[in-house]
């Protein structure tokens, strides 16, 4: 449970490993491994299949979860390089911006990509424009009903008591 919540911690940014408690440290640094081991695990993945976007996606976030953004966001851009219709690698950067710009390219694309319009009513939610997250989420809704309808109409009537 310790190496949980300075696992958690480490992700969050709330520790550097400077200045710990030894036992802390050693579980700091046990959370450190574990991300590696992942990196590497997607290392792997990539040299397998160097057009996997997903791993690339992964590893984005694990990459900025220890702070190496400038990694992360090269990730980030493979990632949507290889496919443009699923831009939520920003959205999970918090680089709404490019989100936005990838989830409207994505519906340039495909006009009826449920994705892309759930994508940008949570990037509106981020961004605490409510109004143009609920039209968005609206959108979704008419293209897809019976998928995840209840869940995104609650999230809509949630936001329009924002």
């Amino acid at each position: 449970m310790a190496l949980f919540i300075v696992s958690i911690m480490l992700i969050n940014g709330e520790v550097s490993g400077k200045s710990l408690p030894p036992a802390a440290k050693m579980k700091y640094d046990a959370g450190k491994e574990l991300f590696n081991l992942a990196i590497q695990d997607y290392n792997s993945a990539i040299e397998l299949n160097p057009n996997n976007f997903k791993a690339y996606m992964a590893r984005s976030i694990i990459y900025l979860n220890i702070g190496q953004n400038t990694l992360a966001l090269e990730d980030a851009n493979k990632a949507v390089a290889l496919n443009p219709k699923n831009p939520d690698v920003y959205n999970n950067l918090k680089q709404y911006d490019s989100a936005l710009k990838d989830y409207s390219k994505a519906l340039e694309l495909d006009p009826k990509n449920f994705s892309a319009y759930k994508g940008r009513g949570s990037v509106y939610f981020s961004l605490q424009q409510y109004e143009r997250a609920i039209e968005e989420l609206n959108k979704a809704i008419e293209i897809y009903p019976e998928l995840n309808a209840v869940n995104l109409r609650r999230h809509c009537d949630y936001l329009s008591r924002q």
